[in-house]
């Protein structure tokens, strides 16, 4: 199975969100008529509907109809808070397969959530994202992929890619499937 998760936070805003939203739809057409891959695509954001919230968009997974043109809708919201939302992702994956899978995070940087009142807010969020990955990567038979945009997110990931703008993602995700795809 393949997943896609995309930051749908503020700072994604500009080429970054664009060029995710193309790397989204290019995967969503690549994989949606292959009936041995399972696809899974998803958005996150933080804080829109009340503080402390994590708000998932479903943008393609087994049984949920979603319009053919949700896509266009993957857009820079409010805040993210990176750790929970990739915690729900895997749970929603896992709910609906057991085959081994990867998990593409496509992403500008670090958590930001504004609902953690505490001088230590970015130690807590980056060891809290920490955990979440290193529990996802050893309980489950999904390996997560990063790329983070403009922002080093090899200090959380074991697998991680760091472009530097956003017109890269393209090519580096491209690089990533055939990679998958030839093992």
């Amino acid at each position: 199975c393949v997943g896609v998760l995309i930051d749908e936070s503020g700072s994604m805003g500009g080429s970054k969100i664009e060029k995710a939203r193309e790397a989204a739809i290019f995967i969503n057409e690549v994989f949606r008529k292959m009936p041995d891959v399972e696809l899974f695509i998803y958005g996150h954001t933080a804080d829109t509907t009340n503080t402390g919230s994590v708000d998932m968009m479903v943008y393609r997974e087994k049984g949920f109809i979603t319009d053919s043109f949700s896509l266009g809708s993957v857009a820079a919201r409010a805040n993210n808070r990176d750790g929970d939302a990739i915690f729900a992702t895997a749970k929603r994956m896992r709910g609906q397969t057991e085959n081994q899978g990867l998990l593409i995070v496509i992403s500008d940087g670090a958590p930001v959530d504004d609902s953690t009142l505490s001088a230590n807010r970015e130690d807590y969020l980056d060891n809290h994202l920490k955990k979440i990955i290193s529990q996802i990567e050893k309980d489950s038979p999904i390996e997560l992929q990063a790329i983070g945009i403009g922002h080093d997110v090899t200090k959380y990931y074991e697998n991680a890619i760091t472009i530097h703008r956003a017109e890269e993602l393209g090519e580096v995700l491209l690089d990533e499937l055939t990679k998958l795809f030839k093992n």
